[in-house]
C-alpha cells in the first residue's frame, strides 16, 4: 500500500496552528487574554483536562478541520491502494534456466595427436534441438587449462585451435559461461612426443639390429626386405630393448614396387608377395630371431609360423602389407580380398585377418606413411594420415616384445622397404 503523507504536510501544519488557537482559548476561559497565566489558567486547564472546554465556533471550525483531513488522508490513502492493484504488472525477468545441450563434433574421442600437431576442437551447442547462437563458453584441458573462450556462432558451433599441448592424456572440457544457462561435455586425447627413432641413416648397430636371410639396409638409407627378385625372404629384428607392453603408437614409412628408386615408377607389372611389422614377445631376442629365420615365406610374408612352428605357443602382433593374392594355397592361407590389402593378423596365423582394409595403391613404389596405434584391445590404423583401420581385436592382450620388419617374394616380385621408425612416449589412455 502506498501512503501519500507528504501531500498533506501544509494541512498538518495548519492543523497544528489550530489545536494551538484551541488550547490558547481554553486556557484563556473566554477572557480574551492571549497569554494563559494566574489561578484562572490552571482553572481551565484542570477543566479542560476533565470536561474540556465548551463548543464554539473554534472548537466546531477545528473539529471540522481535522475531520475533513483525515477524511482526505483516507480517500488519498485508498485511492493509492487501489491505484497500486489496478495498474498491470510489469514484464518481469525470465529467470527460467536453459539446459544448454554440449557435444564435441570433433577431434574424435581417444584420438592420439603429435607434440606438434594442430589440434581442432569444435563444439555444437543446441536448445532445445535449435542451434544455440551467441552463447559464452570456454574449452579447458585438465592439463594445459583454459584453451580458449568466445560466444557460439550463428550455425551454434564454437572453434578452438592449438599446436601447444603438453605431452601426456587430456580431459577437454567445453562449459558454458552464459548467464543464461548451463552445459558441459567432456572428450579424452593423449598427445605423444615421439621418443625413440630409427632413420637407418647409418649402418645398423650390431647390439640393436640383426639381419635375417635377404634383408639388408640400403646404403641410400633404408632397410630392404628382398630387393625386386624373386624367391626370396628376409627380415631385419631390433634385438635391442623391446617394445613395453600395454598401449603404445609406432610409426613408420614403406616402399614396394618395381623400380630402384623409391618414387614415381613407370613399372606397373604384377609384384609379390609383400611385407610385414611385427612385434613379438618372446623372453629373449635370440628366441625372437630364429622365429623369424623359421617363419614361412611366400603368402606368410616372413612371418607367419611355418609348418614346423605350428605347435610353438607364440604371442606375437603383426600388421602385413599384401600385394599378392593367395586363394588357400601355401599352407592354407587364404586373403580376404583379391586387391592388395592392410591386415592385423596375431600370434604368427596369417590365414586369420582379424581387421583389414584394402589400399589399392600400395605398389607405386612412392613412400607411404604408416601408423600403428594400440590401445588395450582397439587397433587404430593410419595410411597416409587416413584411418584404414579402427575396431576391436578380439584376444588382443598386447605383451610388447621385439620388433621385426620381414618381407617376401615369389615367382613375382618387388622391392620391399621400410624407414623411418619412431616409437611414441608412453601417452596413451586405458
Amino acid at each position: 500500500m502506498q501512503l501519500s503523507l507528504h501531500t498533506h504536510r501544509d494541512t498538518l501544519c495548519a492543523l497544528t496552528a489550530v489545536l494551538m488557537a484551541f488550547l490558547t482559548a481554553a486556557c484563556a476561559g473566554g477572557a480574551g487574554d492571549a497569554r494563559c497565566t494566574g489561578p484562572r489558567c490552571a482553572d481551565a486547564v484542570t477543566n479542560f483536562r476533565d470536561v474540556g472546554p465548551a463548543p464554539d465556533a473554534a472548537t466546531d471550525a477545528a473539529g471540522d478541520l481535522i475531520g475533513d483531513s483525515i477524511d482526505g488522508l483516507d480517500a488519498d490513502v485508498t485511492d493509492a491502494d487501489d491505484a497500486h492493484d489496478a495498474a498491470p504488472d510489469g514484464d518481469e525477468p525470465d529467470t527460467t534456466s536453459i539446459d544448454y545441450q554440449v557435444s564435441f563434433v570433433s577431434p574424435a574421442a581417444r584420438t592420439v595427436f603429435g607434440a606438434a600437431d594442430n589440434v581442432q576442437f569444435v563444439v555444437q551447442l543446441s536448445d532445445g534441438g535449435v542451434d544455440a547462437e551467441g552463447v559464452a563458453l570456454r574449452i579447458e584441458s585438465s592439463r594445459d587449462g583454459v584453451l580458449g573462450s568466445g560466444n557460439s556462432a550463428t550455425d551454434g558451433t564454437f572453434t578452438v585451435s592449438t599446436s601447444s599441448l603438453s605431452n601426456g592424456q587430456h580431459t577437454i572440457t567445453a562449459i558454458v559461461t552464459d548467464d543464461r544457462g548451463s552445459g558441459t561435455a567432456t572428450l579424452a586425447i593423449g598427445v605423444c612426443r615421439w621418443g625413440a627413432a630409427f632413420p637407418f641413416d647409418t649402418d645398423l648397430d650390431a647390439a640393436t639390429w640383426t639381419s635375417v636371410g635377404n634383408a639388408y639396409r640400403d646404403e641410400r638409407g633404408w632397410l630392404e626386405m628382398t630387393g625386386d627378385a624373386q624367391s626370396r625372404k628376409g627380415a631385419i629384428v631390433n634385438i635391442g630393448e623391446p617394445v613395453a607392453p600395454g598401449d603404445v603408437r609406432m610409426r613408420f614409412r614403406i616402399s614396394t614396387g618395381h623400380c630402384t628408386d623409391p618414387g614415381s615408377c613407370s613399372n606397373f607389372s604384377e609384384g609379390a608377395d609383400g611385407f610385414a611389422y611385427s612385434i613379438l614377445a618372446f623372453e629373449t631376442a635370440a628366441e625372437a630371431v630364429t622365429y623369424m629365420e623359421d617363419a614361412l615365406n611366400g603368402g606368410g610374408l616372413g612371418y607367419a609360423r611355418s609348418s614346423a612352428q605350428q605347435s610353438l605357443a607364440v604371442e606375437t602382433f603383426h600388421v602385413e602389407f599384401d600385394t599378392y593374392f593367395n586363394n588357400d594355397q601355401n599352407g592354407g592361407i587364404a586373403d580376404p580380398t583379391s586387391t592388395n590389402h592392410i591386415a592385423v593378423t596375431l600370434n604368427g596365423d596369417a590365414r586369420n585377418h582379424v581387421l583389414w582394409s584394402e589400399a589399392a595403391n600400395l605398389e607405386d613404389n612412392n613412400w607411404h606413411d604408416i601408423e600403428i596405434e594400440i590401445v588395450g584391445s582397439r587397433v587404430v590404423i593410419r595410411y597416409d594420415g587416413v584411418v584404414v583401420i579402427d575396431d576391436v581385436s578380439p584376444g588382443l592382450e598386447f605383451k610388447g616384445g621385439f620388433i621385426a620388419f620381414s618381407g617376401t617374394t615369389g615367382y613375382f616380385s618387388n622391392h620391399h622397404r621400410f624407414d623411418a621408425l619412431e616409437i611414441a612416449e608412453s601417452c596413451l589412455f586405458q
